[in-house]
């Protein structure tokens, strides 16, 4: 794998191109036997590890998220991973994450979970850094096409004791991977980002009634303290990237661990040790590479 001891990117060895183009195609044969709705259950003494946005921050990712493998009780069952999406752009290791996070889809893929969020698409991912960093790493654009190509193939959504859908029709996928909750809004309006919706409490208090759900738990948006609820609890948003997300903000992170009983425990953290703070790119690369175009 990559070195992951450092955050800047100089020196360092990547994966080659010939194994990411065969990471590719495993994780795309074991994501096509997969629904565009998962359903996941929660076994007795089962644990279940949601993780929101994580952004290329791979030092937050290793240290606090996947650790909770090695954290749990000796002698319990391993934990299940539930993965909201946004896994690349904005943060420096958006690549590592990546391949990481295939890799272990392709070796436990009853445990791991990946969706699909809005920055794994190819229209964003030009725009908010994955595509200079992939370039930047192996001065192929051929790499970058074939991971957006991979994204189409992650699931969109999970229900835990549902039941099953399958559609691709466009207008469910940009509502699935931008919509936004708001408290301005009674049922719903077009979102300012341009693309989704905002919902408000009475579509989302029906939402979750006609589908028999507790609450719907959601990444997409930075919250200061790593979660927050919306519309009477009936909405959870949990973002797994802490401290100087965007290189800008001094926010916690968050990760919510489920167990068979329902019992909700938030996991909250700041920035893994040693971690370098994030630089993004200058305004020029981005300009240079055609991001906007």
């Amino acid at each position: 794998a990559a070195a992951v001891d450092d955050d800047t990117n100089d020196d360092v060895n990547y994966l080659d191109k010939d194994l990411v183009m065969q990471i590719c195609a495993d994780v795309t044969a074991t994501l096509k036997e997969e629904k565009s709705l998962l359903e996941i259950s929660i076994e007795q003494d089962e644990h279940l590890v949601i993780v929101g946005d994580v952004h290329g921050q791979l030092h937050d990712m290793t240290h606090h998220v996947l650790n909770q493998q090695y954290e749990k009780p000796a002698g319990s069952q391993d934990r299940k991973f539930l993965f909201l999406g946004d896994y690349v752009d904005r943060g420096p290791q958006g690549v590592e994450i990546i391949l990481l996070l295939f890799a272990l889809k392709i070796e436990y893929p009853n445990l791991v979970y990946l969706l699909r969020g809005n920055h794994e698409e190819s229209q964003t991912s030009r725009i908010y850094g994955f595509l200079f960093e992939v370039r930047n790493k192996y001065n192929d654009l051929a790499v970058w096409a074939k991971f957006n190509e991979v994204f189409c193939y992650l699931p969109l959504a999970a229900v835990v004791y549902g039941g099953m859908l399958d559609s691709t029709d466009s207008d469910i996928v940009d509502g699935l991977l931008w919509s936004d909750p708001s408290e301005n809004v009674v049922r719903f309006s077009r979102n300012e980002r341009g693309c989704g919706y905002l919902f408000g409490a009475a579509a989302a208090n029906d939402f979750c009634e006609i589908n028999n759900l507790d609450f719907i738990c959601r990444a997409h948006q930075m919250t200061m303290q790593g979660y927050s609820w919306m519309h009477g609890n009936k909405v959870l948003t949990v973002f797994s990237a802490p401290n100087n997300y965007c290189g800008v903000t001094n926010n916690l992170a968050a990760i919510l661990i489920i167990n068979h009983d329902w019992e909700l425990n938030f996991v909250r953290f700041s920035m893994a040790p040693n971690r370098h703070p994030i630089q993004l790119p200058p305004a020029p690369q981005f300009g240079g590479w055609g991001f906007f175009q």
